[in-house]
């Protein structure tokens, strides 16, 4: 601790918190936004990223303003997490604007971690670069970290070699990717503790 070492009791939890090192923004803050794409996979997102230390909070009346304006609450909801399958579907342009409405919530200062599923990833990846262009804009405006959780057996996750193919052209595209929830809120959790110990150490702690 004194060192700032980063403990992990596996390679792969080595691995997992070197992506979230390299490719997530510094950040040490705690309060986080959660998109997943159906109620049991917000319970699911929200558990873990409660065990790795992250707030899961509510977002400011303006925001639940302007999110009620375009969101599909019928089999969804915005509450944060987000239950959003029914809302961004295929469309970039929801994703969008609830990235909007997250990046001018001041409430959201440890990032947003985001479920993503592609099917069909064969027939191309115009789909999948869409949302990552946003995710991308969303990470640029705000300076805080995002990552990409594509588990599978997720609503929107496809076949197991598809989501391996999906994995590898999201890591392509410089974003952490991880294969489950629990792996995601680790990983961030560790790199965040460790941003937190390198701020008290400038501090002069």
């Amino acid at each position: 601790k004194q060192s700032g070492a980063i403990s992990a009791d596996s390679q792969e939890e080595a691995l997992d918190v070197m992506q979230a090192l390299v490719h997530a923004r510094r950040n040490s803050k705690r309060n986080v936004a959660l998109i997943a794409m159906t109620g049991g996979q917000s319970v699911a997102i929200t558990d873990q990223f409660e065990k790795a230390g992250f707030e899961v909070p509510e977002l400011s009346a303006k925001s639940y303003k302007r999110l009620s304006e375009f969101f599909n609450t019928i089999g969804g909801s915005y509450r944060n997490p987000f239950d959003a399958a029914s809302t961004i579907g295929r469309e970039a342009d929801n994703l969008a604007k609830i990235l909007d409405v997250l990046a001018d919530d001041k409430v959201i200062d440890g990032g947003c971690a985001i479920e993503l599923g592609v099917r069909n990833i064969d027939k191309g990846t115009e789909q999948l670069d869409s949302m990552l262009e946003v995710m991308r804009q969303y990470r640029e405006k705000t300076k805080l970290p995002v990552l990409a959780l594509m588990p599978e057996g997720s609503a929107m996750g496809g076949a197991a070699e598809g989501l391996v193919k999906a994995r590898a052209h999201v890591a392509h595209a410089g974003f952490p990717v991880y294969p489950s929830f629990s792996r995601g809120a680790a990983a961030l959790g560790r790199a965040a503790t460790y941003w937190a110990w390198r701020d008290e150490i400038r501090r002069g702690k």
